[in-house]
Formats: C-alpha cells, sequence, structure tokens
C-alpha cells in the first residue's frame, strides 16, 4: 500500500502492455518481458472507484493486460541493439555491386541536400534551418502524422519519431532537437542552436509568457 505522495510518481513511471497473442511462459520466462507484438502504452487516467484504470489505446475482450514500470536505460540499450541490428543487416563486409552504387547514390544525395537543404522542406522550417547550421552531419525530414525521421552519417544511425497526438511541429520537433543534440557532438554554438528547438516558450497574441514545450529529463539522459 502506497502513502497519497508516492501514488502519482509510482502511476507515472508504470507502463502498459497491450497483446493480441496469449502470454507465453516459455518465450517469454521473466516477469515484465514482452513480445514484439505487444504494443506498449502510457497510463492516462484512473478511477479509483471503480478500481480502474485507463491506456492510451482501445483495448477489446480477449486481449492480455501487463504492466511494467519505465526503465529509460533498457529503453536506450534497446534502441542501440536495434539500430545496430539494423546497420550490421544493411551494411555487410562485403557489399555487392549493387548496394555499392545504391550507398554511392545516398552519399550524393546528402551531399545535394547539405548545399541545399530549403530545397527539402522550404525556408525558415525546421529541417531547412538545422541542415543549414548543421549541414552533412545531419539528413532530416518530416513526414506525415507525426512522423519524423532523420539520418545521423557520422555516427551511422537512423532516428525515426511517431508522435501519438499526429502533429508533425510542436512536440515532435521538440523530442528531434533534443535527440540531435544528445547524439551528436557540438559545440557550445550548435548546442544553443538545438536547444533554442527543444526548449520553446509558447507566447499569447500580447507576448505574454503562456507556457513551454521542453524535452523530458529522460530524453536528455538527465
Amino acid at each position: 500500500e502506497l502513502a497519497d505522495q508516492d501514488a502519482l510518481p509510482r502511476f507515472r513511471q508504470t507502463l502498459a502492455g497491450l497483446s493480441d497473442a496469449p502470454f507465453d511462459s516459455q518465450t517469454h520466462p521473466r516477469s515484465g518481458q514482452f513480445g514484439a507484438d505487444t504494443r506498449v502504452r502510457h497510463l492516462v487516467g484512473i478511477d479509483p472507484v471503480r478500481r480502474g484504470v485507463a491506456i492510451a489505446d482501445r483495448a477489446t475482450e480477449g486481449q492480455q493486460l501487463a504492466f511494467c514500470r519505465r526503465n529509460p536505460q533498457a529503453a536506450q540499450q534497446d534502441l542501440v541493439r536495434i539500430c545496430t541490428e539494423i546497420r550490421d543487416e544493411l551494411e555487410p563486409e562485403t557489399l555487392p555491386l549493387s548496394a555499392a552504387h545504391a550507398l554511392q547514390g545516398a552519399e550524393g544525395l546528402a551531399a545535394a541536400v547539405a548545399a541545399a537543404p530549403h530545397m527539402v522542406a522550404g525556408t525558415g522550417r525546421f529541417d531547412s534551418r538545422v541542415m543549414e547550421r548543421l549541414r552533412e552531419r545531419v539528413f532530416c525530414k518530416v513526414g506525415a502524422e507525426g512522423v519524423y525521421c532523420a539520418a545521423l552519417p557520422e555516427l551511422g544511425l537512423g532516428v525515426a519519431i511517431k508522435m501519438d497526438d499526429g502533429n508533425n511541429a510542436r512536440a515532435c520537433e521538440v523530442v528531434m532537437a533534443a535527440v540531435l543534440e544528445r547524439l551528436l557532438p557540438l559545440d557550445d554554438a550548435d548546442a544553443g542552436f538545438l536547444r533554442g528547438f527543444s526548449e520553446l516558450t509558447l507566447s499569447n497574441w500580447n507576448g505574454m509568457t503562456v507556457g513551454q514545450l521542453r524535452a523530458a529529463p529522460a530524453l536528455r539522459g538527465g
């Protein structure tokens, strides 16, 4: 049993795993270990009267539901592992001729984008401004419905972000800027430039500050 002051932090640190397949103790012998078919969702509400919780998804009868504690370090390790596996699969030690040509074409495309980044998204857009500043170090492009992708050639990494709210700006740009700020080795000037996107002050039409958008400490590694 938790004291009132302890319950909310514990609630915020809890995630829900939703799956269509029944739990298999042979496949996932450890408690809290989810399979690839599991959708991990946030808890967004609690009803103490009916002893229920609300999750950020639509659950149907027959689905399996499990809970786990948020672990930023484990999530980062999983992300690095997944990116490494993808990179190893796409970049074998010996590239066939066709793959070598494709790699050469990708490098040419990245160079062209770095030379004219405003052609990617237009003047003043997040994509254009970041690539104008960092040039060949970043190739980023917004998608639709809250999707944002980037390539970081010097690290051999790709970044893919999906925002549940479907907004291509606001939080999506804040998160991408924070990810670039954390992963890339930057001098103070470039770090300050990205911090201008990852910590935004919101003002109303009268110029009064009404709020702020900022990356969570866990995303920054804090």
